[in-house]
């Protein structure tokens, strides 16, 4: 559920329709924690609803709320994720350094994710061609930051 609601919100995100997902990202957080909810036990995250959830807070100029949804993800970059997740994370990662200012720190993040693709499986490439990561979007970031930092 945590998951599949994550990956619903990501969707909405994507579309434009940030109010709907962060609905979705609520609604979807508060039956986990209905049902699943065990003090003793890690917090269970998603990466798809904390990726919508940092790039709903990045729209909306809200740059710390955005860093708060992205810091458990980092942790699963540095000990290693499953190369969608790691395009995934890296590419919200960029896109909030480059809402910040932080231009070069935004072209290694898109860099990491164009290396991310070369040399995966056939699905990832569809995964980003889809509603996930639009293909125009993400050259025109990458020709954008190769000229600007």
């Amino acid at each position: 559920m945590l998951s599949s609601g994550g990956l619903l919100a990501w969707i909405q995100c994507n579309r434009g329709d940030m109010d709907l997902a962060l609905d979705t990202c609520t609604e979807t957080r508060r039956w986990v924690e209905q049902h699943y909810a065990d003090p003793s036990q890690p917090r269970l995250i998603s990466c798809w609803l904390n990726a919508a959830l940092t790039e709903i807070y990045r729209e909306r100029n809200q740059p710390q709320a955005a860093a708060t949804h992205l810091e458990p993800l980092l942790e699963h970059v540095n000990q290693g994720t499953e190369p969608g997740q790691h395009v995934i994370i890296q590419h919200v990662r960029g896109h909030l350094a480059f809402s910040d200012g932080r231009y070069q720190e935004a072209k290694i993040r898109v860099n990491k994710v164009v290396n991310g693709l070369s040399g995966q499986s056939a699905w990832l490439p569809r995964l980003v061609s889809g509603a996930c990561l639009p293909k125009r979007a993400l050259v025109c970031g990458i020709f954008f930051l190769n000229y600007r930092a």
